[in-house]
């Protein structure tokens, strides 16, 4: 997992393919959490489903020490391509 900023996957020329990229709303406070998966981690998740509005949720107890990641469901907005 990485927290990233919008334009991130174009500007290293990795397609969307299904979805939208984040935006400036994207991570503010009182914001649904968000996230854009790999088309590998959504085929795992989601087998002959479309990926796009689920949710998927951090349970690695880790996570609890890293600041600004929340522990609600995240809404998938994003898939995409494997490289």
């Amino acid at each position: 997992m990485r927290v990233i900023s919008p334009g991130f996957f174009a500007s290293l020329g990795v397609p969307l393919l299904s979805g939208r990229d984040f935006n400036e709303l994207d991570g503010q406070k009182g914001k649904e959490p968000v996230v854009i998966v790999s088309e590998t981690l959504a085929r795992r998740m989601f087998p002959n489903h479309d990926a796009l509005d689920r949710h998927v949720f951090w349970t690695d107890p880790v996570l609890q020490f890293a600041s600004g990641i929340s522990p609600a469901p995240h809404r998938i907005i994003g898939v995409t391509r494997r490289y």
